[in-house]
């Protein structure tokens, strides 16, 4: 039998330096003994040769028939599966490598004589990590972790009993999606089993590590997921979570964990509530922890929450009830005296630590020994500072931060001496001052940096930044972080507002309500304060390039502050972003980069307020801007718009500037999830106030991507009940909208068939000319139209000569001749504009005897033969007719009359008469 085994296992090697797969797995499924040689050498030909995915059957047929496989062979090809190095994959199979090591490592786990390693368990989630299998990664791990609990059964050690918490902890968002632990589909190991592997903390740590916890713009913008479900690093946030709460994990190195939770970024289902409820309950009854956890929870409570008194029970617990008692360090201490400068109350740290002395408890030592003897030097000495940097730092940026920066000046001397010796350049003169930069480290040198800032020492701020640059050429491992470069370019930007004032005209009673401001160059005034005389740079910028190559004498303050933050921008950040991947130490940029950039260049000499423009000159400015004339932006401005979307940051760009932003019309997504939520953005906006409408001539422009998150998550509970019905019944009614698509187009090639029909049909009546009834209605239309014309023209005339008449009337310049001559000619109009409505049948005449007519409109809808209509002009009238016709029209002229009272009448005078007459036609 070992003969045949030791045959078969040198074919199968033979078959695959031949570069023969085929028969190398022929050789293997033809022997028909124990399967452990030749599938050993198959395994190790495989790896060799790169090709672990045709030992992937046999490996866990191999193990699922309750056989094993040697530890460190199991462990090689597992490695080999989930390598990132390039493989040789079969066409006829379907899965990935990765899928084939999760398979195969399932197999150990239902084996009972296979053992595992830990090296096994990081490969595989390694490899689901790679590939952005956040979820599969963390339920290995907590799969591992339920293992080890299981055979393990000893009680952890327990609190002391702490006092009920009366704030409930939100559900946990696998509650919430029946995301628990996958108990179902997993069987438990059998009793028999090896024990399983010990599960690290370092994998717990690589999977926090590889979960993206960025605060989002708009949280609710997930296409890919269902709505209102949390993304996968949330959820396998939760996963971890879920075992620390339940206290299974065998290891007290929570420090990562914690800090995942307390930069959980808000969502919309405000699942971050769930992690900071728990934070608060580990802040309240501290579990065993070591001493960097412990940290991350002083941190937590005294930065996010501000409570002092959770840190000082923290420290407490940390030194007096732990058994065995943890050690503070000086990480702890630098972080509670940043706690002190964020909180404002100067003297926070030196309570809690001289709190914990008095009560003897040692920082040094390990162990709680006898009271140590009463320091003799207070605790923030810089004799016990210089020790260690972070504690440096810490101090002096909690003098910052507290409102004393200039007492750092006196230990700037000290810390980076010669800085009168300018930083061109490594030569012997500045090598002492540069050694001392590269020991302080990057960490000290901001905090300097920022102290120098805030005192308004420009030009040693200058300095300490040029040799912060030079000791990271010197030294590529002395990696200078973002907020080095943004301190110093923060401020430029005051050292730019210093050189531009804001002024306003003069009162004017010729201008308008609202007065005009407008952004000039301070060194223009005619009669400028003192402090504004001074727009001449003095003591920095000695090296900033100048635009054109001018001298730095005379250059003014704004310009001078300009080119040097273009300069730094351009030169020492913008090459690091995350775009080049050439770059060794990369930087994300944030807020405060471009917000520090924006206050540069966002403000120019000669520019107007747009927020105190008149309509006039909005008016101007629409026109020039729609008629090709380029506006008067910063050039410098379109660069920093496009690297924000470059960069990701496409939905912070300030409102005065979107223009800028480049149309991607090629990456729009057009899916009816997408096109849903920008209907309801569209509905629903969020309206920002009026200072946040444009942002370019603002004195403060500001954008915080945490407020606007919560703004959305406010907003968005409102429709997110219904965003999911929306999504269901958009799909629901696509084959109805497509059928009555359908429907409309052939209705209107129906009517269009119909149309040509009738033309067809106008052009065979036009041709043959067989309509009479239609020749006779044009007829009468066309009569009917030329009637109405005339009678519109007699109206307007009558209308004419009546106004003419009254305004004679009214000034009375006119004789009696000519006021009778127009009372004739208006009557005129009158009897021709009664014998029109009497031609077009609107109106009858009717006999009132004694010789007096009436017409009026007619009311019955009898035909015209049936009136009485007046003779026309043109026709001759009998005399006795038109007698009768002159004498009833001089009787309709109203006269003034009066009731016979029996009193004699009083007689008026000849114009008296006439104006009342005059009147009475008028009315």
């Amino acid at each position: 039998m070992l003969g045949a085994a030791r045959a078969a296992a040198r074919a199968i090697r033979v078959a695959l330096v031949e570069d023969n797969i085929y028969a190398a797995q022929k050789a293997f499924n033809a022997y028909q003994g124990p399967s452990r040689l030749p599938l050993t050498a198959l395994v190790h030909a495989t790896i060799r040769t790169r090709r672990p995915m045709a030992a992937a059957i046999a490996v866990e047929s191999h193990l699922e028939n309750a056989k094993s496989l040697r530890t460190p062979t199991l462990q090689a090809y597992i490695l080999s599966l989930a390598s990132s190095e390039p493989q040789i994959i079969p066409s006829e199979t379907t899965h990935t490598p990765v899928t084939a090591a999760l398979t195969v490592l399932a197999a150990a786990r239902r084996s009972r004589q296979q053992q595992r390693t830990t090296h096994m368990y990081d490969a595989a989630i390694r490899a689901c990590l790679l590939q952005g299998e956040l979820l599969t990664g963390s339920l290995l791990f907590v799969l591992l972790v339920r293992d080890w609990q299981n055979r393990h059964r000893d009680a952890p050690v327990e609190p002391p009993d702490s006092p009920p918490d009366t704030t409930p902890i939100s559900p946990s968002p696998l509650e919430k999606w029946n995301r628990s632990f996958p108990t179902s589909f997993t069987s438990p190991i059998p009793p028999e089993a090896p024990v399983p592997p010990f599960p690290s903390p370092h994998l717990m740590e690589t999977i926090i590590a590889a979960l993206d916890l960025r605060p989002r713009p708009h949280p609710q913008t997930t296409h890919d997921l269902p709505p209102g479900r949390p993304p996968d690093s949330i959820l396998a946030l939760a996963h971890l979570t879920r075992l620390f709460t339940d206290q299974v994990l065998p290891f007290s190195r929570h420090a990562a964990l914690l800090n995942a939770l307390a930069r959980t970024p808000p969502t919309v289902d405000k699942v971050e509530s769930y992690f900071h409820g728990v934070l608060r309950q580990m802040c309240r009854s501290p579990p065993l922890l070591d001493t960097r956890s412990y940290n991350v929870l002083i941190n937590y409570s005294l930065s996010t929450v501000r409570r002092p008194s959770w840190a000082e029970r923290l420290v407490d617990h940390m030194s007096t009830v732990r058994k065995p008692p943890v050690r503070i360090t000086d990480a702890t201490r630098a972080i509670i005296a940043r706690g002190e400068a964020k909180l404002r109350e100067p003297g926070l740290a030196a309570r809690i630590l001289s709190h914990i002395d008095a009560r003897g408890h040692s920082t040094r030592l390990p162990t709680n020994s006898a009271p140590p003897a009463p320091p003799p030097i207070p605790v923030h000495n810089l004799a016990v500072i210089r020790r260690n940097l972070n504690l440096l730092a810490a101090h002096i940026h909690n003098l910052t931060s507290l409102g004393t920066p200039t007492q750092v000046l006196g230990l700037v001397n000290t810390l980076v001496p010669n800085l009168h010796i300018p930083p061109i350049g490594v030569n012997p003169r500045n090598q002492h001052t540069l050694r001392r930069v590269l020991e302080l480290g990057p960490t000290v040198l901001t905090s300097l940096l920022n102290a120098l800032c805030k005192s308004g020492k420009t030009g040693l701020a200058e300095r300490i930044h040029r040799f912060g640059i030079l000791a990271e050429q010197v030294n590529p491992s002395f990696g200078l972080p973002l907020a080095f470069h943004t301190t110093i370019l923060q401020l430029y930007a005051r050292e730019s507002r210093k050189g531009l004032v804001i002024i306003e005209p003069k009162p004017s009673p010729l201008a308008p309500p609202h007065k005009v401001k407008a952004i000039v160059d301070a060194g223009s005034l005619l009669s400028p304060t003192p402090a504004l005389a001074k727009s001449v740079v003095r003591g920095w910028g000695y090296d900033a390039p100048t635009p054109g190559g001018r001298t730095h004498r005379g250059i003014k303050r704004w310009a001078l502050a300009r080119s040097a933050a273009a300069h730094i921008y351009l030169t020492y950040i913008r090459p690091r972003f995350l775009l080049s991947a050439d770059t060794q130490t990369q930087y994300r940029p944030d807020a405060r980069l471009f917000n520090a950039l924006f206050d540069v260049f966002g403000r120019r000499p000669n520019m107007l307020l747009r927020t105190h423009l008149s309509k006039i000159a909005r008016t101007r400015a629409k026109r020039q801007g729609t008629s090709g004339i380029p506006k008067q932006s910063d050039a410098f401005v379109q660069v920093l718009v496009k690297d924000m979307v470059a960069v990701g940051m496409q939905e912070d760009v300030p409102g005065g500037w979107s223009h800028f932003i480049p149309t991607n019309r090629a990456m729009f997504d057009y899916s009816a999830r997408n096109v849903l939520d920008a209907a309801d953005r569209v509905r629903n906006s969020v309206v920002p106030s009026g200072r946040w409408k444009v942002r370019e001539t603002r004195l403060r422009m500001r954008f915080r991507s945490h407020q606007r998150a919560k703004i959305w998550r406010r907003l968005v509970p409102l429709r997110k009940q219904t965003q999911f019905r929306q999504c269901l019944e958009y799909e629901r009614v696509k084959p109805r909208r497509r059928l009555s698509h359908l429907l409309i187009l052939s209705e209107r090639s129906f009517r269009r068939e119909l149309a040509k029909g009738q033309q067809a049909l106008d052009k065979e009546i036009d041709l043959n000319g067989v309509d009479g009834n239609r020749e006779r209605m044009n007829a009468r239309r066309e009569e009917d139209i030329k009637s109405r014309k005339e009678l519109r023209r007699a109206r307007i005339e009558m209308q004419r000569a009546l106004a003419q008449f009254g305004l004679r009337m009214k000034h009375n310049k006119g004789r009696n001749k000519s006021v009778r001559k127009r009372w004739l000619v208006v009557h005129d109009k009158l009897r021709r504009l009664e014998r029109l409505k009497l031609k077009n049948g609107k109106y009858s005449e009717v006999w009132l005897g004694k010789g007096q007519t009436m017409s009026g409109r007619r009311v019955t809808n009898t035909p015209r033969v049936a009136s009485i209509p007046r003779k026309l002009s043109s026709q001759k009238m009998s005399p006795e007719t038109e007698k009768r016709a002159t004498q009833g029209t001089r009787r309709r002229v109203p006269v003034s009359r009066k009731r016979n009272t029996g009193r004699p009448e009083k007689r008026l005078s000849m114009k008296q008469k006439q104006h009342n007459r005059a009147l009475s036609v008028y009315r």
